[in-house]
């Protein structure tokens, strides 16, 4: 199912910052490994240094096995297969998480670890809280831990027996997120897997224990092909804060960020801060009863940090403005309908470039265009000011291409099939897949497509079958596609 590096590589206690356990030579060996082969290097002065480090490597493991072994045939034997193996499992996991993969493994391993940690003491009495970017990964993570077998061979198959598995995300329906704040059953431990949801609209008390994977889905924007779509992409230091600190809400908790600590210290944020005894904020440092203070996070500007090398990654201090990362029609209607740009060519132009975080100059352009004379005709050409049809579109609360059609449809005689289209394309979708059901409701939103390659053709026959089906039942309540 998904390949399981060892909980040793990438350890990070989130007290301390993310990371990873030895952290400075896990970043060599993983910048070596993409300047060599990655990159399209065609040799050099950096090839001689990798190769030297890696000599000198297996030197110093020879030279510790040794000791233990009276025949230097068999200590040389069982260094090289020992040194193989913790790098094959090294550069495993941390070409994984360059490359952009959920270390899925890594997180099953772990959750599975800190259960049989802790149960002795705890008798699982401490949830575990991981976040995950999307359905998808939670299905697969979940199924996983309740066989108590990742598909790896390495299973006992009998772990998910001591464990409770939750399931959290958005798309769920209110009385299933309810589930994870009750009790788990006697002598099995709470793991709830969960996206952004958990992050700060929903706190679990009883979380002791938080993996954080680094990833979330985020609205995205492209405005040369004006395409938005829901991407898994890194989170900013401020989430990883808040992410953090969901454990140990009620008690001491530990939270392990599973990507490399250099994401984060780049100067500002997370990774950079200093003992400070004597201070009342911060959070336990774990060494010696410290307490460590964290400066506040600076904003960066919108541009994406330097990185230090070619694959490398760098949070932002803070996620993206949203108004970077969505279409701007809408903005730029309602910035003339409320008055707020002046009257003339470029006036809202020159409003939203006024804006804290103002958006590029393609997007300006381009939303410009939409509801200018060229496409929707609801600004004039003169003035920027509101047509007929623009005041019309700027008073109903929905994007103005709805907003759009739904006039439109009164002239073409389509009200009712244009006003259903447009409910379900600003709502949430009417296709739900439970996991324990998942092929089922494929086959079925499928059956509802014809083989028509789109969702909102699908969607709009299943909402005509459910409209039957109160029909026949007598009304709302009494029956149900």
């Amino acid at each position: 199912m998904f390949d399981p590096p060892s909980v040793g590589s990438g350890r990070g206690r989130g007290r301390g910052g993310g990371g990873g356990r030895g952290g400075g030579r896990g970043g060599g060996y993983n910048r070596s490994r993409r300047g060599g082969g990655g990159d399209g290097d065609t040799g050099g002065p950096k090839d001689v240094e990798d190769a030297t480090l890696e000599d000198e490597a297996r030197s110093s493991r020879r030279s510790s096995v040794s000791a233990l072994y009276s025949s230097p045939r068999t200590a040389e034997l069982v260094s090289e297969f020992d040194l193989r193996a913790r790098v094959s499992e090294k550069e495993r996991h941390l070409k994984s998480v360059s490359s952009g993969e959920l270390p899925l493994g890594l997180a099953y391993r772990l959750v599975r670890h800190l259960d049989a940690k802790h149960r002795p003491n705890d008798r699982g009495d401490g949830a575990i809280l991981v976040f995950l970017p999307g359905y998808d990964d939670i299905s697969k993570l979940g199924d996983a831990l309740e066989r108590g077998d990742d598909g790896s061979g390495g299973g006992t198959g009998g772990g998910g027996r001591k464990l409770h598995v939750l399931r959290l995300h958005g798309s769920m329906p209110t009385s299933e997120q309810r589930s994870v704040f009750r009790s788990p059953p006697p002598g099995k431990r709470k793991v709830v897997l969960a996206t952004n949801v958990a992050e700060s609209s929903i706190t679990v008390d009883d979380v002791v224990y938080c993996v954080d994977l680094g990833k979330h889905k985020e609205k995205t924007y492209d405005p040369q092909s004006h395409i938005e779509c829901l991407l898994p992409t890194w989170i900013s230091k401020a989430s990883a804060r808040q992410r953090r600190g969901r454990a140990g809400r009620v008690r001491a908790g530990e939270c392990w960020h599973l990507f490399p600590s250099w994401y984060l210290l780049d100067g500002s944020g997370v990774g950079k801060h200093g003992p400070d005894p004597s201070s009342s904020s911060g959070w336990d440092g774990g060494e010696g009863g410290k307490r460590t203070i964290v400066p506040p996070l600076v904003p960066g500007g919108d541009a994406d940090p330097v990185p230090s090398f070619p694959g490398d990654v760098k949070f932002r201090a803070f996620a993206l403005p949203e108004m970077l990362r969505t279409p701007l029609e809408e903005v730029a209607l309602r910035a003339r309908h409320l008055g707020l740009a002046p009257l003339g060519p470029g006036g809202v132009e020159s409003f939203l470039s006024r804006c804290p975080s103002p958006p590029g100059p393609l997007s300006l352009h381009r939303a410009m265009d939409a509801v200018g004379p060229s496409d929707m005709r609801l600004l004039s050409a003169e003035d920027e000011s509101l047509t007929p049809l623009g005041r019309a579109v700027a008073s109903i609360p929905a994007p103005p291409r709805v907003g759009l059609a739904l006039i439109l449809s009164s002239s073409l005689g389509c009200e009712e099939e244009v006003l259903t289209a447009c409910a379900l394309l600003t709502g949430r979708s009417v296709f739900y897949a439970p996991p324990e059901r998942k092929a089922e409701a494929d086959k079925a939103k499928r059956n509802f497509a014809e083989d028509v390659p789109s969702d909102l053709y699908a969607a709009v026959r299943a909402y005509r079958a459910w409209e039957r089906e109160e029909g026949q039942a007598g009304g709302p309540g009494g029956g149900g596609a």
